[in-house]
């Protein structure tokens, strides 16, 4: 038998959707990361995984 999910707050269905975009964002930016060869551009996307990063660490 399935359990019921408690209700969610407004804030906490807000973390949750902010969680997943960021998850969303992370998994596009470890793809471009794997096919990019420009040094300039990989270190940008380095830059943005490590921002990533701490932003769900926050979360």
């Amino acid at each position: 038998m399935a359990r019921a999910k408690p209700p969610t707050t407004p804030a906490e269905r807000e973390r949750q959707a902010r969680r997943e975009g960021l998850l969303l964002t992370r998994t596009r930016v470890v793809n471009e990361l794997e096919q990019a060869h420009d040094p300039r551009h990989r270190a940008l996307l380095e830059r943005t995984l490590a921002h990533i990063d701490v932003e769900l660490n926050g979360t």
